[in-house]
């Protein structure tokens, strides 16, 4: 039996910041409670929008390689692609909407639509997912 593979999603420098603004917007609402209610009222409630649309989203993210497939999961998003429908697996560098939390990612070319990830150990994860394909069957131009 093929054993399960978790890869954790590298984590890019500007979600940090994300996470650190909506904490001092948070920290400020609360010091300016007494002054300035309305102010402090209006960046309590837009860091807290902002900090559960980014939970919701991207935490956890993560790629899991399973006995009969990929399996990607972007904060509540979650989707399944069987081998069999993975195509071609080539690296890029982007920021486009994908469940990647670093510019620094995988294409995944699929039977029914690209998919980009980026997992902490890129090299191991394709070495991995090249190992679990029908036969071996990945695009000899990948790494």
């Amino acid at each position: 039996m093929i054993p399960i593979q978790r890869y954790r999603s590298k984590v890019a420098g500007v979600w940090i910041v994300l996470a650190l603004s909506c904490l001092l917007a948070f920290i400020t609402a609360v010091s300016l409670r007494g002054q300035d209610p309305d102010v402090a009222h209006l960046l309590r409630n837009a860091s807290m929008a902002v900090a559960m649309a980014f939970v919701c989203m991207a935490v956890p993210c993560r790629y899991t390689l399973r006995p009969d497939g990929l399996g990607v999961q972007s904060g509540f998003f979650v989707r399944h692609i069987p081998y069999a429908d993975i195509l071609e697996a080539t690296p890029e560098q982007g920021w486009s909407w994908a469940p990647a939390l670093s510019s620094d990612r995988i294409l995944l070319r699929c039977a029914h639509g690209d998919v980009r990830v980026s997992p902490v150990r890129q090299r191991e994860f394709l070495a991995e997912l090249r190992q679990r394909m029908p036969q071996g069957r990945l695009n000899p131009a990948t790494p």
